[in-house]
């Protein structure tokens, strides 16, 4: 399958006027309750905290710890061990101590909390990280031929209609190639719907393209025949971010990200 993306935009301002809240609005008196904190769950409850079994996580596989171990303290007051995993600062509903970390997950800290807990006690945790979860994993010296095979045929492109050629800038590839990760894992091709805002500052015009199936070889041949993307290619802009992912089935994802400064 080959299916082709575009969406180009000009600088973009939103202001935004938030009114101050009325002297109604707050309140008139503020009162504290103090509570007597309950004993915390003692260390010597816990013989070995669980342990990651992989020291980071990909987008689309699966987390896991070891169990945690109650000491013979901790069973004999029948202490309970709890697992909840995070996605950012997202908690998700996986309570197990393994987790299937989803596909949208790309780029987010994956984390799980660990409780030792027994009611009328604050509870004893400990939170693992796994780090964020990276994506498909490429071959840099394949992922450099090919953003050099892009922009070399991009450049041509735009030399046979008289316009000068964009420079590659390392932070839209950056921009690029995590958008072509988060259409390769989820399978769908479409436009992130908010690189201009990824771009660094001063740039004044800003465009994309997408593509999907073809190689490096001949993808931009692919937009060149399509007028969205070919404005795109042709466009009057500076600076251009290359973002390529093959998968394991051999189909190749592109997202082109193109700005002025």
């Amino acid at each position: 399958m080959i299916r082709l993306g575009w969406w180009s935009v000009a600088t973009i301002m939103i202001l935004a006027l938030v009114a101050p809240a009325s002297a109604s609005s707050a309140p008139s008196t503020l009162a504290t309750a103090e509570r007597a904190a309950a004993p915390a769950v003692p260390a010597t409850w816990v013989k070995a905290w669980s342990t990651k079994r992989s020291a980071t996580v990909r987008a689309g596989g699966t987390a896991a710890v070891t169990a945690t171990q109650l000491s013979a303290k901790g069973r004999a007051a029948r202490a309970k061990v709890s697992y909840r995993w995070y996605v950012g600062r997202t908690a998700t509903k996986a309570t197990g101590r393994a987790y299937r970390v989803p596909t949208t997950a790309y780029g987010r800290l994956v984390r799980v909390r660990v409780a030792v807990t027994k009611p009328g006690r604050t509870a004893r945790a400990k939170v693992i990280s796994f780090g964020a979860a990276t994506g498909i994993p490429q071959n840099a010296n394949d992922l450099a031929a090919a953003r050099a095979q892009i922009l070399a045929d991009t450049n041509a492109a735009r030399a046979a209609e008289g316009k000068a050629p964009l420079a590659a800038m390392r932070t839209l590839d950056t921009v690029a190639q995590n958008w072509t990760q988060r259409m390769a894992l989820s399978g769908t091709l479409a436009h992130n719907p908010s690189y201009w805002k990824q771009y660094p500052a001063g740039w004044s015009s800003a465009g994309e393209n997408v593509a999907m199936g073809y190689v490096p070889r001949n993808v931009v041949s692919g937009w060149m025949g399509s007028e969205g993307h070919r404005a795109n290619i042709l466009g009057d802009f500076t600076h251009l971010g290359i973002g390529v992912v093959r998968t394991g089935n051999g189909t190749y994802w592109f997202t082109q990200n193109f700005a002025k400064y």
